[in-house]
């Protein structure tokens, strides 16, 4: 099965904690400190928003709320809602929480706008 998602998806690659869940996916010289992408691995759309992230050369920190259960806590405390791909905005301390995979893949390329526009 793991052989089916990497073909299917690219095998799309990360340095990943296993420990933790967490991890920092190496697109980009465009650091995106501010964001925090909950994903899982299975989640086509999370798969999707990922590709779009390379595309973009965007680093964006990372929580797989599949290994890591406090990501999934913080995701369901803080946006309400435990489904994926989410974005975590924390925009000068206010924090929002943006779930859908279209709508995330138009503010990344916003971001990418910004953070390529020197």
């Amino acid at each position: 099965m793991k052989l089916f998602f990497e073909r299917w998806f690219g095998g799309i690659k990360s340095e990943n904690d296993h420990q933790s869940g967490e991890h920092r996916v190496n697109h980009a010289p465009a650091v995106t400190e501010h964001l925090t992408l909950y994903y899982s691995p299975s989640c086509f759309y999370c798969v999707r928003v990922q590709r779009a992230m390379e595309r973009l050369r965007l680093t964006i920190n990372g929580r797989d709320i599949q290994r890591d259960e406090g990501a999934r806590m913080q995701l369901l405390t803080g946006g309400g809602r435990s489904t994926v791909p989410c974005l975590r905005i924390d925009s000068n301390g206010v924090i929002s929480w943006m779930y859908e995979s279209a709508d995330i893949i138009r503010y990344l390329k916003g971001v990418a706008e910004l953070a390529y526009a020197d």
